[in-house]
């Protein structure tokens, strides 16, 4: 009968949540971690009441709600997987050199109204993330491991605003999707089979268009963030590893998630311009053709992109930045140059990229004692907290028992 097998997939599934609980709690996290520990103990908390309630339900015996039993196991099943497959990751894996990735997340998301309250994870793998609550992004090794990579975090951050203003945003992009079709290939007032064929190619492009201004929303998040170092980060993590950064044939751009990058470099340039920074814009530019030419590549978008598109380009992207309000970098913070305990992370990135510039032999050293400055200042930050919740508790204990 169908009962006795939901009943046993329920016994199951209370051993699974006993198993992850015990893994979670036991696990040795950072100390910026913690919160993000206490939210998973929780889910797997309400996981197990949500497998309590279904034997209960399975216990009455009564066909009138079989089906609403069936659905909730269902629900069931598929939090457990993702508490196993994706939240609890994190955690069980949890290591001393995620400090720094999940110190700077912690900043971002504690800087903007929409995530101050979802404390941020990080986990092994490409720069991404899992944007919707709770947000685990993802982060090599190697990179996680320097200040310099540290803003292409601020990229994925973008997704987690993307996703926090969806509804909103998604019209903006409908809005830009129609500007497209109009702009880059004029409606034919043919009725013959190259109209359909016209029609059908507007129509990809426009597609096409929903993930790209997406990506370039992001990237110009990435760079309202952090400033000249995210420009910088972007430029060395992706240049220069294959021709599909500079090209992409006509059947690779159709309904691809990412422009290409050396156009995503050009929109980048733009905006370190309109803040004055003319000579980085201008190198990192130079360098991308420099190796363009070397490839002997010409830019080439096959109708998915021209000049005529960039003014709503950029008029749809500095919306998409007015409504989701991520914070802006200062002056002091683009002008790096140094960094004292107290100062946002900010000026410490762009302080690193200057050092990096320099060429000195000592870098890395100089990295390394930079990094243990801040994190030390993350630790206090913490425990500064700790110490104001406790305060705050206790004050209302003793404010209840007054009255």
């Amino acid at each position: 009968m169908i009962v006795d097998i939901l009943r046993k997939r329920n016994l199951e599934l209370q051993e699974d949540v006993e198993t992850l609980l015990t893994l979670v709690k036991d696990a040795r996290v950072p100390l910026e971690l913690e919160s993000y520990q206490m939210l998973v103990v929780g889910l797997c908390e309400y996981a197990k009441e949500s497998i309590s309630k279904n034997l209960r339900n399975i216990d009455l015996n009564r066909d009138d709600i079989l089906e609403d039993i069936f659905s909730d196991v269902q629900q069931t099943i598929i939090l457990v997987k993702l508490i196993s497959d994706r939240f609890s990751v994190p955690i069980i894996r949890a290591m001393p050199s995620d400090r720094l990735c999940l110190s700077i997340l912690s900043w971002v998301h504690g800087a903007h109204a929409k995530t101050k309250d979802f404390p941020p994870a990080i986990n092994d793998g490409s720069v991404s993330v899992l944007p919707v609550y709770p947000q685990v992004y993802m982060f090599p090794q190697l990179e996680k491991r320097s200040l310099l990579y540290q803003p292409l975090l601020f990229h994925e951050f973008g997704h987690v605003l993307y996703a926090c203003h969806k509804q909103e945003l998604d019209s903006l992009v409908k809005d830009l999707q129609g500007d497209v079709t109009e702009i880059i290939l004029p409606r034919s007032q043919r009725n013959d089979r190259h109209s359909e064929i016209q029609a059908t190619r507007r129509q990809t492009i426009a597609d096409t268009w929903y993930g790209w201004i997406q990506e370039l929303f992001c990237d110009a998040v990435g760079f309202r963030i952090s400033g000249p170092s995210f420009l910088h980060a972007f430029s060395v993590y992706l240049g220069v590893v294959n021709r599909n950064h500079f090209y992409r044939a006509p059947k690779d751009l159709a309904l691809s998630e990412h422009p290409v990058t050396w156009l995503r470099v050009h929109f980048l340039a733009d905006l370190a311009r309109n803040e004055n920074q003319d000579k980085i814009a201008h190198n990192i530019e130079s360098e991308w053709s420099i190796f363009a030419e070397a490839m002997g590549i010409q830019e080439d978008y096959h109708g998915y992109y021209d000049k005529s598109l960039t003014k709503v380009v950029k008029n749809t992207i500095a919306d998409m930045l007015t409504e989701t309000d991520p914070k802006k970098c200062t002056k002091d913070e683009m002008a790096g140059g140094g960094w004292e305990i107290g100062e946002s992370p900010i000026r410490l990135l762009n302080w690193a990229w200057q050092m990096k510039l320099q060429k000195k032999l000592s870098f890395k050293d100089w990295e390394k004692s930079q990094i243990d400055r801040y994190l030390k200042l993350s630790t206090f930050r913490i425990k500064l907290d700790e110490y104001d919740r406790s305060f705050s508790l206790v004050d209302s204990m003793w404010k209840s028992n007054q009255q």
